[in-house]
């Protein structure tokens, strides 16, 4: 799983995440600064849940890893969410 992360203020994200092999796996990221980036990424994994908190400014999640399904809808080039300030929910993934 590659989910790559970017946005302003104090946003957060904690994915877990269960792999092929039957474990489960957890990455968090959060920002503390006005601009940053981030990278979750966890090996081999058949499902995961993530739930993010926008802080007070948008966030953009972009999956990179073509093996799991969009949670975002249906986008033929790049599977890319945007958050709005004070956002916060999950959304999963599952492999294709």
């Amino acid at each position: 799983m590659n989910v790559d992360l970017d946005g302003n203020g104090r946003w957060s994200i904690d994915c877990r995440a269960e792999t092929a092999r039957g474990r489960t796996a957890r990455a968090r990221q959060q920002a503390r600064g006005s601009r940053d980036f981030g990278k979750v990424f966890l090996d081999d994994v058949v499902t995961a849940r993530c739930e993010y908190d926008a802080g007070d400014a948008s966030l953009r999640v972009q999956v990179t890893d073509e093996g799991l399904s969009c949670p975002f809808g249906s986008h033929e080039e790049e599977c890319v969410g945007v958050f709005e300030a004070n956002a916060s929910g999950s959304f999963e993934l599952t492999a294709r």
